[in-house]
């Protein structure tokens, strides 16, 4: 693979991270392969692996949204690195929970791969506690 390829996919992922941070769902469908995967680590509600892109922005994505304020998610990516199809992003998350209306922080590895222009699958790394601290208000909250 070209470096220009491997520039072109760390451009999408950069894309799709803003369009997340913006809730923009036409954004993310266009970024996202037809067959794309999501897996999230843990024993979250969300955790777990979606298949498709339906089930992706409709089952994992919105899911996911839901949990945050409306207008407090970001994303501040750190790093990016990439070889071949697959971009690794580091990247920190921040927002207010909607249940708990406690500000969130929370460091996330990602791993992209890219296929044809699109994301084809996504295995993203957090810290579960805090999500479920913050979020869903287990735990020591």
């Amino acid at each position: 693979m070209s470096v220009e390829s491997e520039f072109a996919n760390e451009e999408l992922v950069r894309r799709f991270l803003a369009a997340m941070g913006r809730l923009d769902v036409p954004a993310l469908s266009d970024l996202l392969a037809e067959d794309a995967t999501w897996w999230l680590a843990g024993d979250l509600p969300v955790s777990g692996f979606y298949n498709g892109k339906p089930a992706v922005i409709g089952d994992f994505l919105w899911s996911a949204a839901a949990l945050f304020e409306l207008g407090s998610l970001g994303f501040e990516l750190q790093h990016l690195v990439s070889a071949a199809d697959t971009v690794v992003a580091e990247y920190v998350g921040t927002g207010r929970g909607m249940i708990s209306g406690r500000p969130y922080r929370n460091k996330y590895c990602t791993v992209f791969a890219c296929r044809d222009s699109k994301i084809s699958s996504v295995r993203e790394y957090l810290d579960t506690a805090h999500v479920g601290e913050v979020l869903y208000q287990t735990g020591n909250a």
